[in-house]
C-alpha cells in the first residue's frame, strides 16, 4: 500500500468555510479510492501570503527523515495535486 501525506495553504479567514472542510476530506477520499493510506495532512493557515510556511517546512524536513512516503497530495489553484515523490531523489532538510 502506498502512503501519502497532503499539504494545503489556507487563508485564517476561510478555514471554518464549508468548501475548507470538502477539501480536507477530498485528501483521504482520494487515497480511500485508490488504496493509499493517509498517513498525514500539513495545513498552513496564514493571515499573510508573506507569513512563513512553517507546515510546508515541516513537510520537507519529514519527508527528508522519512523514505516510506511515496505519493504527495496537495491542493492548489483548485484542484488536487498528484506528485509521486521518486524514492531515487536526494531528499535534503529545509532550513527554518
Amino acid at each position: 500500500m502506498k502512503k501519502v501525506i497532503g499539504y494545503v495553504s489556507v487563508k485564517r479567514e476561510h478555514r471554518n468555510h464549508p468548501y475548507h472542510k470538502f477539501v480536507m476530506e477530498s485528501f483521504q477520499m482520494v487515497c480511500d479510492l485508490n488504496g493509499w493510506e493517509l498517513v498525514k495532512v500539513y495545513e498552513d493557515v496564514c493571515s499573510s501570503p508573506k507569513e512563513p510556511r512553517i507546515a510546508q517546512i515541516q513537510m520537507h524536513n519529514d519527508l527528508a527523515r522519512r523514505n516510506d512516503i511515496d505519493i504527495l497530495l496537495s491542493y492548489a489553484f483548485g484542484k488536487l495535486l498528484v506528485t509521486d515523490i521518486s524514492r531515487s531523489i536526494k531528499r535534503k532538510k529545509v532550513a527554518k
